[in-house]
C-alpha cells in the first residue's frame, strides 16, 4: 500500500490488531454452521463486532489511498 506499518515489530498497531481479530472471528464462524448465513451472523454480537473491525480496516485503507 506504500505505507510503513512495521507489522513484524509493532504488534500494537490498531490495523494489525483488527486484522488478527477478524481472522479469529472468521475461523470460529466457519466451525459454526448456524452462523454461515449473513442474516443470522450479522445479528449476533460477534457479527456486529466483526463488522466494526472491518469498518476500521476499511477506514485505514481509505486513508492510505488518499
Amino acid at each position: 500500500m506504500g505505507v510503513f506499518i512495521d507489522a513484524l515489530n509493532n504488534s500494537d498497531s490498531e490495523y494489525i490488531g483488527a486484522v488478527e481479530q477478524i481472522k479469529d472471528i472468521i475461523s470460529r464462524r466457519t466451525r459454526m454452521p448456524f452462523h454461515h448465513p449473513d442474516i443470522i451472523f450479522n445479528n449476533t454480537s460477534t457479527g456486529r463486532a466483526c463488522n466494526k473491525l472491518i469498518a476500521k480496516t476499511h477506514e485505514f485503507t481509505h486513508k492510505v489511498r488518499l
